[in-house]
């Protein structure tokens, strides 16, 4: 979400930044021309689609741990190419040109039959599938390979005329290679746990044959949704913009060991129930989709925790007293610990009918009939636990720390009328019922315990300002990434 800054924020930015660096933006001599390839520009500075390739891998280390990640599945995508080149090449086989130009040709005469001359091939790829005709053609060469290899004396024979059994026959065969394949990863990973030592650039060896990591971020910017390599690129660019305050690994280290501390206790104010039993190690995969190791080596986070100790240091005790007293009463404010039936139905059900959803109507004899067993003496967690046995997105219970703003100012008003332990009666929200039990008060903590947070959320709300800023000026970053 984009913010707009204060014009006084800006001017405190400005002096800071002039302060702290004054050549933080300084770009390097401009080369006499710019790389061919570039993909982003930060000023005279370019990102080429070479270093982007090298940049990504790092950016999706956190992802490959996921067996269902878009990075795992190329990954695994790679390793199953690589199998059936080698065996391709054991049994003498290959994929000519000639070969590869009539598949081609019949699948574009197909396309072009089945839209009526409205599609060919070509326009499929580029459009339907967003890639180049030579990365469809190596893609194609590699689906060949595979019947080829699958239809060999060796193994099954030739493949049967019927699409269904031709595929079901490829998958078995390619399945007994990729078993008897030896595979060794230098990154941890879904498939393997443990990373293996196999040398610098190395991201796995397949019967020891090495994956390089070049190789593989030039597969992940072919295959990842153009949304996720965006992200990275903008990473990337912010590190460029931030590299001036980029802290040392060792410096990283002894500022997320003060981090941890502020976790704790940001984790006691947080709403989230769930939360507060999270460590801070997962609570920064969960956030950043990196572990603590990356984050203290990645380039981006060290210059973004860098240019926020800049800004803290410029923080003044009037401001944070303010931000205090403004919120005093709702973020910083005391809380209650409920325990929430939410039923959801459908809005204006009353003039438009239920529209696929339950009535208010019914919503709110199901919050009578919640309420009418916990009153009769049957234990409101074991009410609540049938409830959520149900899996009903739209009616479900959970435990929350309600304050007085936003989303949770109803339950904060309802709460703050029971004493602890007493069921609520059913009221609505906008297109909800509720029924709440207070489990207890949790008083606002002083403004001793939460100064340090509030200093470091100021100096974090006015870095996020600054970069937001250069990113979105079109004469410091330009951005003209397309995946084909």
């Amino acid at each position: 979400m984009t913010r707009t800054a204060h014009p006084l924020r800006w001017l405190s930015i400005v002096l800071v930044l002039s302060a702290l660096s004054p050549t933080a933006l300084r770009a390097e001599e401009p080369p006499t021309q710019p790389p061919a390839d570039w993909v982003a520009r930060v000023g005279d500075r370019y990102l080429t689609k070479e270093r982007l390739a090298r940049a990504v891998v790092w950016r999706v280390m956190q992802d490959l741990t996921e067996p269902g990640s878009g990075a795992t599945t190329v990954l695994k995508q790679m390793v199953q190419a690589r199998v059936v080149a080698q065996e391709a090449e054991r049994l003498g086989l290959r994929v000519t040109d000639a070969e590869l130009q009539a598949r081609y040709q019949q699948l574009d005469t197909r396309i072009r039959r089945m839209t009526n001359g409205a599609k060919n091939l070509e326009s499929v790829i580029t459009r339907d599938q967003g890639l180049t005709v030579p990365e469809f053609r190596e893609n194609l060469r590699h689906e060949m390979l595979k019947e080829k290899v699958s239809s060999h004396q060796e193994y099954l024979g030739p493949l049967p005329k019927d699409d269904k059994a031709k595929i079901a026959q490829i998958e078995v065969v390619i399945g007994e290679l990729l078993k008897k394949a030896t595979v060794d990863y230098g990154i941890k990973c879904a498939m393997q746990q443990k990373r293996s030592d196999l040398g610098e650039g190395v991201i796995a060896l397949v019967n020891g044959r090495p994956i390089l990591h070049l190789e593989f971020g030039r597969e992940l910017l072919l295959r990842l949704p153009g949304s996720r390599i965006k992200q990275v690129i903008q990473e990337e660019c912010r590190a460029v913009l931030t590299a001036a305050w980029a802290l040392t690994p060792e410096q990283m280290e002894a500022l997320l060991a003060v981090e941890k501390e502020r976790w704790l206790i940001r984790r006691e104010m947080t709403t989230q129930e769930a939360l507060h039993t999270v460590s801070y190690e997962d609570y920064v995969k969960m956030q950043y989709k990196i572990d603590l190791e990356g984050l203290k080596r990645d380039r981006y986070f060290r210059g973004l925790y860098g240019l926020v100790e800049a800004f803290r240091k410029k923080v003044t005790g009037a401001e944070v007293q303010k931000d205090y007293d403004e919120q005093k009463d709702t973020m910083y404010g005391d809380r209650f610990l409920v325990t929430d039936v939410q039923i959801a139905f459908a809005p204006r059900d009353d003039l438009l009918g239920p529209s696929g959803g339950r009535t208010r109507k019914e919503a709110l004899k199901l919050a009578n009939s919640i309420l009418r067993r916990a009153s009769s003496g049957i234990d409101f967690d074991d009410v609540t636990r049938e409830v959520n046995e149900k899996r009903d997105g739209t009616f479900f219970s959970r435990r929350l720390r309600v304050r007085n703003t936003g989303n949770g100012r109803h339950l904060y008003e309802q709460a703050k009328l029971l004493p602890d332990g007493q069921v609520s009666r059913p009221f609505e929200t906008l297109a909800e019922v509720h029924v709440i039990r207070r489990e207890r008060w949790i008083p606002a903590p002083p403004f001793e315990d939460v100064q340090d947070l509030i200093r470091q959320r100021l100096a974090f709300l006015m870095a996020h300002d600054y970069l937001e800023e250069q990113m979105t000026d079109p004469k410091m970053v330009e951005i003209r990434w397309s995946p084909n």
